[in-house]
């Protein structure tokens, strides 16, 4: 399995880390298993305020990083940015979410 070498980086801005995140999500099968996953995460914390069982707010995480993982492994190849920048992972997860359903990227 290969692994997108990030020397380990130290990014302070957002700004310049996003583009390097956006790389290590060229392929689309793995964008819409990341969509997918926050899609699912996104239900789970409606259903948890619905049926107001704080239990299911456990799913998201679950949800969200499942799909990721697989979408890594199996169609990128290679590790989540989050396992190096948790942070900055976390945030470029969302963001490209965001600029997927603004039509800025490619779905």
């Amino acid at each position: 399995m290969r692994y997108h070498s990030l020397a380990m980086k130290r990014y302070d801005r957002f700004a310049d880390f996003y583009p390097v995140y956006l790389a290590m999500h060229s392929h689309p099968t793995n964008r819409r298993l990341h969509l997918l996953g926050n899609g699912l995460a996104v239900g789970a914390l409606v259903y948890a305020t619905v049926a107001r069982n704080p239990w299911a707010v456990l799913a998201m995480p679950v949800f969200a990083n499942a799909f990721a993982w697989v979408g890594h492994i199996f169609f990128q190849r290679n590790r989540p940015g989050v396992t190096h920048y948790p942070v900055w992972g976390a945030i470029g997860n969302w963001a490209m979410t965001r600029d997927v359903l603004l039509g800025r990227l490619r779905w």
